[in-house]
């Protein structure tokens, strides 16, 4: 290569490095015209009440290959998908929850779900617990034939359902579903 040739080749990446440098020293004084609305930590889904649902003790139905074919008249109910289904073996009546929210645990690795009820519903899902616990079912919780949740007798209290150690999207998903 010629000398001269050389000499310009440095000349050139001499300048590209003094502009990089400069550039890195030079802070964002400016704002960002590009700013969004899109919060970084979103608010966590919550449902005011009154909201009016039933308790449903129920057994699991197990499916092999076919899919749940719902009939409230018969007591079978069926998931939103048709994966799962519960033979309802009885009911609440209606009953008022108050507020539905969730939140992440204490040390952030998982979410807790609440569903809290309204004071005079409390002897109601007393007696839902216990009958459901003397069977080894499940709490379907539904509005109309819609099921919304799933309890287990132990996640049931006479103030709240109380679902600890979900992913975010189930826990904001079971919100969801009550809204």
């Amino acid at each position: 290569m010629h000398r001269g040739c050389r000499n310009q080749w440095r000349g050139v990446v001499l300048a590209v490095a003094v502009v990089l440098a400069l550039a890195g020293c030079q802070g964002d004084e400016t704002p960002d015209a590009a700013t969004t609305s899109v919060q970084a930590f979103p608010d966590a889904p919550h449902v005011s009440g009154p909201l009016t649902v039933e308790l449903r003790p129920a057994l699991s139905l197990v499916f092999d290959d076919r899919r749940c074919r719902p009939d409230p008249a018969a007591g079978q109910l069926c998931s939103s998908d048709g994966s799962g289904g519960y033979r309802v073996l009885g009911t609440s009546g209606p009953l008022v929850v108050a507020e539905v929210g969730t939140a992440p645990s204490a040390d952030h690795t998982s979410w807790r779900t609440t569903v809290r009820f309204a004071p005079g519903s409390r002897d109601a899902v007393r007696r839902v617990r216990e009958q459901t616990a003397g069977i080894g079912g499940v709490v379907v919780v539904t509005v109309g034939d819609a099921i919304v949740m799933v309890a287990t007798p132990p996640e049931l209290h006479p103030g709240r359902i109380l679902r600890l150690g979900l992913g975010k999207a189930e826990a904001w998903s079971l919100v969801d579903a009550f809204g």
